[in-house]
């Protein structure tokens, strides 16, 4: 079992190899990408998915480009930095490809955060946008291995839901999401329900609402972004082999 890649797809778009990797969440995924990284050695990894925004003016579903990974703990220094080239790249595709989206620091925490007062204090002081947990560590390892990396996140929250506390039992990340990483819009909905959220007072189901129309709109926004990367890739991964040659 060590040496497998779970959740590993392969496709190939003209003459360029993309691996698509659904490691999981926090670090119990870091063993799963190192040994991606090990294996397949690529010539860029970027790191698609969702966070939670510490600003509550973003709204869900708004597509945010990581500058840097900052510490969970002051003074919140930068533990890693996306790299430049691939950064602009993707960037730039973004435009093209008219995908709203801002660039942001991110800071990656161990636990899923939902307390408004905490968010606020960690926005204020590290001075990040969204707060995800896997960035930072996966940003690390793969440049401690010369590899390209850039991550591109989706805002599903705003950090202020107790969502997982509902959902602890039920939301398994392996049953809603395909083996690409995409998620079964149906299954997240019959999570939803099934956490018994709705038998809870008024103010409980509302948020539950609000949570899936959120999580409803980052689905949205990540599926059209991974669309026009996945579709351009070999664009990008050009960019990167000339950096390197």
């Amino acid at each position: 079992m060590s040496g497998e890649l779970p959740r590993l797809s392969r496709t190939e778009i003209i003459d360029c190899r993309i691996a698509l990797l659904a490691a999981g969440i926090g670090r119990s995924s870091d063993a799963a990408f190192g040994r991606a990284l090990r294996k397949l050695r690529p010539a860029a990894v970027l790191n698609v998915g969702v966070a939670g925004s510490l600003h509550p003016d973003r709204p869900a579903g708004t597509a945010v480009l990581v500058r840097d990974w900052r510490h969970a703990d002051p003074p919140h220094a930068v533990v890693a930095t996306a790299d430049i080239r691939l950064r602009e790249a993707i960037a730039a595709l973004l435009a093209e490809e008219l995908v709203p989206w801002f660039e942001a620091d991110a800071v990656t925490v161990d636990k899923g955060l939902h307390d408004p007062d905490k968010r606020d204090l960690l926005h204020a002081g590290s001075g990040a946008h969204i707060v995800e947990m896997e960035g930072g560590a996966w940003a690390k390892m793969a440049a401690e291995q010369g590899i390209p990396f850039a991550a591109l996140r989706v805002i599903s929250d705003h950090a202020n839901r107790p969502l997982f506390k509902y959902l602890e039992q039920e939301f398994k990340r392996d049953w809603v999401l395909n083996q690409d990483g995409s998620p079964r819009k149906a299954r997240v909905l019959w999570a939803l329900l099934s956490s018994g959220a709705w038998r809870r007072p008024r103010k409980d189901l509302s948020a539950m609402t609000a949570a899936g129309q959120d999580w409803a709109a980052a689905f949205d926004g990540l599926g059209k972004s991974a669309e026009a990367l996945t579709r351009r890739w070999p664009e990008i991964a050009s960019v990167v082999h000339e950096e390197k040659v």
